[in-house]
């Protein structure tokens, strides 16, 4: 990977600023673990890339409850999902889809059901489909493909949206995950866009 082709941000202001600088960007992340910092407009600009330019973006957003009803509705109706209910507790994540490459490929043999407990006030949000070509991968049962997600993949395989903080798993877990996630999202965008 051509780590030069790269571009981090912890400021709120200077994402927006690369986001509206005309860049066709490949992949957008939005690991948000802050309430308050992404949201609003942000979706405004986000969705229109990921609809029209194809881009892949990965979301950890643990505070969906907070904002479902907001602009970030704009991803989750094209996505299929809609905001359920609050996880209060921060618990076992269960594959729904253990197959799926999110949890094969390029890393295999983790999992999310040993935790610690990072953040104490409530251990994310879970959703259900509602149409589209969502695909809940895992959640809080291993049985319910439509509901209690908290790790979606959508929009073609170019999306995935978590609902709970990579803070409260292990860390070596989380990294494996993510791994996955980036090449899995990466193989899907460059499928339809050269």
């Amino acid at each position: 990977m051509d780590l030069d082709a790269l571009t981090y941000t912890a400021d709120i202001g200077d994402l927006m600023n690369y986001l509206n600088s005309g860049t066709k960007w490949d992949l957008i992340i939005i690991a948000a673990e802050s309430r308050s910092a992404v949201q609003g407009e942000f979706w405004d600009v986000i969705v229109p890339k990921v609809t029209n330019d194809k881009t892949a973006l990965i979301v950890e957003m643990w505070y969906l409850s907070d904002t479902a009803v907001g602009k970030i509705s704009q991803l989750t109706s094209k996505c299929g999902i809609r905001f359920q209910k609050v996880r209060t507790d921060v618990e076992s994540i269960y594959t729904v889809k253990s197959d799926h490459p999110i949890f094969t490929t390029p890393n295999s043999n983790f999992g999310l059901t040993n935790y610690w407990g990072y953040w104490k006030d409530k251990g994310g949000d879970y959703v259900r489909v509602t149409g589209g070509d969502a695909v809940i991968v895992a959640g809080g049962y291993a049985s319910h493909s439509s509901d209690y997600g908290l790790i979606t993949s959508c929009i073609e395989g170019r999306v995935i949206i978590q609902t709970f903080s990579d803070h409260d798993y292990h860390r070596e877990d989380i990294q494996a995950l993510w791994e996955n996630y980036v090449t899995y999202v990466l193989t899907n965008h460059f499928a339809v866009v050269p």
